[in-house]
């Protein structure tokens, strides 16, 4: 097997923090060395300070970080996929430079805002339900043996998506068309949403603005916060009456256990292989009689086990997820059979 390294330092030499910084929020000159500005997180005035290596903010993160750790605490991002959109050029656009303290203005959080992402999930969720444009939704999902029942529950719609890396910084807009996706909310029990996936409707090789080649079946929405959380929060009955909870790696998949017991299980996904469970997630899954955990990736798996004493660990057989166990037509006996086995 061979395993591929990061080359953070190479990252971190090829990112200067005043300049990512500055395409979420304004700065003003402090030194010869460092800036400062209101915090892209918490807001304020000056309590976020930066220089070419190293931010810290004084109400919100004072330990600070790196390049690298900017990009997971700003964006919720997992370690790998800070350092991608580090290499890969997928970032947005410069928003304003170096500001006097004159002009300076107090810029938004750019974290996917309440509002905004309920009203892209509800727009999504109309075009995917109700349009005669979203047929090729309709149509991907029904292809991955997913019904509107499911659909519904999980709040899932049809738009438009960007592809990773095709930001044009002259134009200020993505310099290739938009692709049709499947919108996959993140929605908790309690309504909000603090993440939106996207997964294309097929796959999309293309070139991005580094000149480099790319594939990709998925995105994300600008903004959004994935770390620590977990996908399925919407459809949780709750560990009540000795139910069973079923952790996946994708969100198709645990939609798909989900939709095989008619909801009788409760489903969470991890959304990525790189995930991590934050103490909040590890302390609801706990109250689960009986969970089991369906992950390839052995470290991932290890993981999940430490956390969660008793339960059952599963792995994939023959190489097929659950979705794919769900179009062959056999998913809940496979999930019943788990579930004899976690008693």
């Amino acid at each position: 097997m061979t395993v591929q390294t990061i080359d953070t330092e190479k990252i971190k030499q090829n990112t200067d923090l005043t300049v990512l910084a500055g395409r979420y929020t304004t700065l003003r000159r402090e030194s010869a060395v460092e800036m400062a500005g209101p915090c892209p997180r918490c807001g304020g005035d000056d309590r976020f300070h930066v220089k070419a290596d190293w931010f810290f903010c004084r109400q919100c993160n004072a330990k600070g970080g790196d390049a690298i750790a900017f990009m997971q605490w700003l964006n919720g991002y997992s370690f790998p996929e800070a350092c991608a959109a580090l290499s890969s050029g997928s970032l947005p656009a410069v928003t304003n430079g170096i500001a006097t303290p004159k002009k300076q203005a107090k810029q938004p959080v750019y974290t996917l805002a309440l509002g905004n992402a309920q009203q892209i999930a509800k727009a999504a969720s109309t075009a995917l339900l109700d349009s005669p444009g979203g047929e090729a939704g309709r149509a991907y999902l029904e292809s991955r043996g997913l019904y509107s029942e499911a659909w519904e529950t999980f709040g899932l719609g049809y738009s438009l998506a960007s592809l990773p890396g095709t930001w044009n910084e002259e134009t200020k807009t993505h310099s290739t068309p938009k692709q049709p996706a499947i919108c996959i909310p993140w929605a908790l029990g309690n309504g909000t949403i603090p993440a939106i996936r996207y997964r294309f409707i097929a796959t999309q090789a293309y070139t991005d603005t580094n000149g480099k080649l790319r594939t990709e079946k998925q995105t994300a929405q600008f903004g959004s916060a994935f770390g620590g959380r977990l996908f399925g929060g919407c459809g949780l009955s709750g560990p009540g009456d000795g139910r069973s909870l079923v952790l996946t790696e994708g969100e198709i998949n645990a939609m798909s256990v989900w939709q095989a017991t008619s909801g009788a299980v409760d489903v969470l996904s991890l959304g990525s292989e790189s995930a991590q469970l934050s103490e909040s997630a590890i302390k609801a899954i706990q109250r689960y009689s009986r969970v089991i955990v369906w992950v390839d990736k052995e470290s991932v798996a290890r993981g999940c086990m430490r956390a969660f004493p008793g339960a059952l660990g599963f792995k994939s057989p023959n190489d097929k997820d659950a979705n794919d166990w769900l179009q062959a037509g056999v998913l809940h006996e496979l999930i019943q059979e788990l579930i004899e086995r976690c008693k």
